[in-house]
Order: C-alpha cells, then sequence, then structure tokens
C-alpha cells in the first residue's frame, strides 16, 4: 500500500471511529449503492478517447488538454472539492511529485466543480503549485462518466456536517463526481488523447495514486 492510500485509510478510519452508527450506515449504503449502479464500469477507462477540455484555473489561466498532450503526458485527477478532506489528501500528495511528473514532460491538473473563488482559497490553504481547474455545471466530470447523486439521507449528512453541496458548486443540485484519476496520452487520431491508465473508485479512499501516475508516465516516456 502506498503513502497516499494509508494516508486516506488512516483518515477513514478515525472518520467512522467518530460518526454514530445510523451515520455510519448511511455511507456504506451510499457505496453499495454506487457500486451496484455501474458506474465506474461505465466511466472513461483504459483504451478510451479522452473528452477534450478547456477550463480555467484558480489564478484565472486557461488549461487546455489538446495543447498539453503535444508537449507530453497528462495527468488528470478529479475531486470534489478543498471541502472534502479525502480530496485535499489527495491533491497535496500530488503536489508533492508535481516537479517528478514536470521533469518526465508530464502536466499534473485537478478538475473541481467547486465555484472558483472557492478552488483558490483551497489551493492557497493547502500550498497547492499546479493548476486547479473549475468546471462548472461538472460538464467535463459528466463527459468522462463520473457524474452522481446522492440520495436524500446523505445529503442530509453532509448539511448536517456543514457542506452546502448546492451552494459550493454554485449549481443548486446536489451532483458531484467520483474520485477518479487519469493518465492521458497524446493521439494523432483524436485532439483529447487516449487513456493509458484510469483508476475510479466508489470509495474516498480509492484513488490515483502519485506512485502510479508516476510509473505510467515513465512508462509512456519510454515507447
Amino acid at each position: 500500500m502506498d503513502a497516499l492510500a494509508v494516508e486516506l485509510n488512516e483518515f477513514m478510519n478515525s472518520l467512522m471511529d467518530r460518526v454514530d452508527p445510523v451515520t455510519a450506515a448511511i455511507l456504506q449504503r451510499n457505496q453499495d449503492r454506487l457500486r451496484a449502479s455501474g458506474i465506474v464500469e461505465k466511466a472513461i477507462g483504459v483504451g478510451d478517447r479522452a473528452p477534450d477540455f478547456s477550463l480555467t484555473d484558480q489564478h484565472g489561466g486557461r488549461f487546455h488538454l489538446h495543447e498539453a498532450l503535444r508537449r507530453g503526458p497528462a495527468v488528470v485527477i478529479f475531486v470534489r472539492g478543498g471541502w472534502c478532506p479525502f480530496c485535499a489528501i489527495t491533491l497535496r500528495a500530488f503536489d508533492a511529485v508535481r516537479s517528478a511528473l514536470a521533469r518526465e514532460g508530464a502536466s499534473l491538473v485537478a478538475i473541481s466543480p467547486s465555484l472558483p473563488t472557492l478552488i483558490q482559497a483551497a489551493s492557497e490553504r493547502d500550498r497547492l503549485h499546479y493548476s486547479v481547474l473549475a468546471d462548472p455545471s461538472l460538464q467535463v466530470a459528466a463527459s468522462y462518466g463520473l457524474v452522481w447523486e446522492p440520495e436524500p439521507e446523505l445529503r442530509d449528512v453532509y448539511a448536517r456536517l456543514g457542506h452546502d453541496i448546492p451552494r459550493i458548486t454554485g449549481t443548486g443540485d446536489w451532483r458531484m463526481p467520483l474520485p477518479a484519476g487519469y493518465v492521458i496520452a497524446a493521439d494523432p487520431d483524436h485532439p483529447g488523447g487516449i487513456v493509458r491508465a484510469a483508476r475510479v473508485g466508489v470509495s474516498l479512499v480509492d484513488r490515483l495514486s502519485p506512485t502510479d501516475a508516476m510509473e505510467h508516465v515513465k512508462a509512456l516516456a519510454k515507447t
């Protein structure tokens, strides 16, 4: 188990120790529903064409996937937002390898449905040194097949914890992306490139790790 997985699992165990049995059961039921829905199998995966996208980052700059792929592979991480501690842990873990990825010619970006002001605040709080892109109305996440909406009982849990998702995203609804990570390589026949590695999970601890992303990027450099 790599360092990110260890940290995420330790946080999850700590969280489950703190929540009441009713809340724990709601969280487990939601995870079971997502797994049974087949959303992971339907999402963009290895060998699929990656939908191209162009989004604005926390500094107002514009990231175009097709342009980044001209320079090398792209590591793309989908997160729920800075309000999610599992996402924050993941984003910080990738920040630690950003320079190593850059030396291999790879771009690193994260995509969040949060409002741009909240993305900027979270990036500054966590001292992130790479682009976190705003995905208004979850359009890009939807194109990758990652969008889901929690059941009312889970919405109540989030609301009780102070996570007002409709306000955080500005969409007025409770949709959010699954945790997902991709390594995408250029392809002459498709501007968005081809997915060479993918990790899509229904659990908050099931994430593409920086170690795996780096291994796939290095393997691409040898081809």
